[in-house]
């Protein structure tokens, strides 16, 4: 699994820097941007409820619902591979990915039992099938743990210094950037 999926290195230094960083700084900048990354691709999972870079998830446990439908863990889903029932291999063609959410199994149910569900599956995105959204979200909450790790402790303002302006700091920033995946969330 790559975080350059989510927005590489230089996608993030060109949205925060507008120019080349110093050649001495790289090493620690970009070791700074991993960290901003890394805390917005959990940021991101937390809020949508599912890891959201492809992933293949193999024998994924269910007790069943004695319906049609069963939603997996993960979204989007990509790629059935594998559907057992009691550790038994069932056809793959009985069984439909619907919205890239949930499995439908038009002839049977997903019987509740003692056995379990077992299904191999991929889901998530890969750099060519991430949405805009998610991207735009990423670097904007990267640029905001940057510009937080750059403030004085304890302050929710401070002045730039160079023309006097005041630059606030919104406690619910995270949180308001984030609202731009309400669609994403898993329902089920």
């Amino acid at each position: 699994m790559s975080l350059n999926y989510l927005i590489s290195i230089d996608e993030a230094k060109k949205y925060l820097y507008k120019t080349d960083v110093p050649t001495g700084a790289n090493v620690f900048v970009e070791q700074r941007l991993e960290m901003y990354r890394s805390s917005a691709h959990r940021a991101i999972c937390n809020k949508v409820g599912f890891e959201i870079l492809s992933t293949v998830y193999t024998d994924e446990r269910h007790k069943g619902n004695d319906y049609h439908d069963v939603y997996l863990d993960n979204r989007p889903i990509t790629l059935l591979t594998a559907v057992k029932y009691n550790d038994v291999e069932k056809t793959l063609g009985d069984y439909e990915v619907i919205d890239s959410k949930y499995l439908h199994y038009e002839d049977g149910y997903f019987t509740e039992s003692s056995y379990w569900w077992k299904f191999s599956y991929t889901a998530g995105y890969t750099s060519t099938t991430m949405p805009g959204d998610i991207k735009l979200t990423a670097v904007e909450l990267i640029k905001l743990y940057h510009d937080a790790s750059n403030r004085k402790a304890g302050t929710s303002s401070e002045s730039d210094g160079a023309t006097g302006n005041s630059i606030s700091f919104d406690p619910d920033a995270e949180k308001n950037i984030l609202k731009r995946l309400d669609s994403y969330v898993k329902q089920c």
